[in-house]
């Protein structure tokens, strides 16, 4: 195990977590079909993942707080009751992470986000 591997462990990271990440590498090994298997490109592949989920998870974040800003204005604007704005909420966050769960791994975009605040 990588220095890099425990610190992500100590810092929310699982073990299944960790699996997922090395058997996504893996993968784009293969693809690549890239040889050798050096410890110093691991950590920097691993690295490249965690920031691309972080990246991925900060955009849904930002996809869904604009479109419930949208919806939350056009519904006070139309004077909408209050029930039915926290429904039409709640609607689209479920919604959003429904439909991102298919695309990435939400969890691991939220581990990886805060693991990239943590280390700023």
């Amino acid at each position: 195990m990588t220095e890099l591997e425990k610190d992500l462990l100590a810092n929310g990271f699982s073990e299944n977590d960790l699996k997922k990440l090395r058997r996504a590498r893996e993968r784009a090994k293969q693809d690549e079909q890239v040889e050798g298997d050096n410890a110093l490109d691991y950590d920097e592949t691993l690295r490249e993942v965690i920031k691309d989920l972080g990246s991925s998870f900060s955009l849904i974040i930002y996809i869904t707080l604009t479109m419930l800003f949208l919806l939350n204005a056009t519904c006070i604007s139309k004077e909408y009751p209050t029930w039915k704005i926290i429904e039409g909420n709640a609607f689209i966050i479920c919604i959003v992470i429904i439909c991102s769960s298919v695309v990435f791994p939400v969890l691991l975009g939220l581990k990886s986000w805060m693991y990239k605040k943590r280390k700023k």
